[in-house]
């Protein structure tokens, strides 16, 4: 039996909805390719949008961990569902954020390519998007069209204006009310307020994504820079409160089960929970060389947050690539140039070691990844060396290189 279920006004990464709900699917029918609606009961789930947008939280009736569903009422309607019933509605299963992200592109082709001159009077946000994006500082323009990333942090009581927003940093307005919110982006996409309203919610939770793995390798580049936790000044009441700092993380990143994402973040997960068991065997047993260990374990998750970083850029040109075949439009060399410079750059930082480390990104790592996709960046770059982009070829070697993280 279905229950109405708790308001969520934006998903909460750190704080996140669970519930559980019976939920129709389409899935094969037995000894058939044909696909009938089949209903799962009582399925767990995360609520992005209140009955119409949920992340997976278990496996069971071939939806897994990490997959996106989202309401279609059309396809209900098509199947011949109950549109009264609730549990009668019939959900598209998505493997991972990303391919939910490209799917809306599909249905509305300004979606993540806005005019300049359109959005300007959206202006202002509660926080820096220069600092919150990876690629917002890469905005370029192309007939006035350029590629706009919304890491916005909505907040329904806090409206922060900026008089003067350059191209680089363009962004929603926050608005106080929601309703005015989703009626200014209805009016300027022209598409269903609540397809909208759910490709918001994937942005505004990619930027809570995004903000704690900032967050999580500024923190620990504190502590492996820390004299008082990894010098000669180490006092035990330090390291106990730095475990303690360490464990919070660890138990926010474990509630995070979102694909493309979820694999690279389990590993954190288990690297935090290493670092933090060390750290506190260290300052139990005042072992320096269980110290030495946990340093591993943390410049670990340092470096699992680089190679994250480079997997997101990678994940934002995909988007691009998909926009530009799906709308079958044609790509001019500035853009061209401008996914070039971005693939260079991804592959630059993957093929040096880091900076901060002077480690190889994947260096002791339990998943080995760098080899393959620099390989498969090695057949992408190829593609640009041709006489004319094929966009198809290139969306192929990316998607693959995305599939390896």
């Amino acid at each position: 039996m279905t229950k109405s279920e708790p308001r969520v006004v934006w998903p909460n990464l750190s704080n996140p909805v669970i519930i559980r709900r019976d939920l129709t699917i389409m899935a094969s029918a037995k000894g058939s390719n044909k696909k009938e609606p089949a209903l799962i009961e009582n399925i767990k789930l995360e609520i992005l949008v209140n009955n119409t947008l949920y992340v997976a939280r278990e496996n069971v009736g071939g939806v897994f961990v990490g997959h996106i569903l989202s309401r279609n009422m059309g396809l209900t309607a098509r199947v011949k569902q109950n549109l009264a019933l609730r549990q009668d509605h019939v959900f598209q299963q998505f493997r991972s954020i990303n391919d939910l992200r490209r799917a809306y592109s599909r249905i509305n082709p300004k979606y993540h390519l806005l005019s300049h001159h359109e959005v300007k009077h959206l202006s202002g946000s509660n926080f820096d998007l220069e600092n919150m994006s990876w690629i917002l500082s890469n905005v370029c323009s192309e007939d006035g069209v350029g590629f706009i990333w919304y890491p916005v942090q909505l907040d329904l009581d806090l409206v922060v204006h900026n008089s003067s927003v350059s191209g680089r940093e363009i962004g929603p307005k926050i608005l106080k009310r929601s309703r005015e919110y989703l009626q200014a982006i209805h009016s300027l996409r022209g598409v269903g307020r609540i397809m909208e309203h759910r490709a918001v919610v994937l942005e505004v939770y990619l930027a809570q994504l995004h903000e704690k793995c900032i967050s999580i390798r500024s923190y620990v580049m504190e502590l492996l820079n820390s004299n008082e936790l990894f010098g000669h000044s180490r006092t035990n009441s330090l390291v106990r409160k730095a475990v303690e700092n360490i464990d919070c993380y660890s138990n926010e990143v474990h509630q995070i089960s979102i694909r493309p994402f979820k694999r690279s973040l389990s590993y954190v997960v288990l690297d935090l929970q290493e670092a933090s068991h060390l750290m506190s065997s260290a300052a139990d047993q005042l072992n320096a060389s269980m110290m030495t260990s946990a340093g591993d374990a943390l410049r670990r998750v340092y470096r699992s947050m680089i190679l994250l970083q480079q997997h997101w850029v990678l994940e934002e040109i995909l988007l691009i690539v998909a926009w530009y075949q799906n709308q079958k439009q044609v790509i001019s060399s500035q853009r061209i140039e401008f996914i070039h410079k971005r693939l260079v750059g991804v592959y630059d930082v993957l093929t040096r070691a880091d900076v901060f480390t002077g480690q190889r990104l994947d260096e002791g790592f339990r998943h080995q990844i760098l080899e393959s996709v620099i390989g498969r960046l090695v057949l992408v770059k190829s593609e640009f060396c041709k006489s004319s982009l094929n966009l198809k070829e290139l969306y192929k070697q990316l998607k693959y290189a995305c599939s390896i993280f």
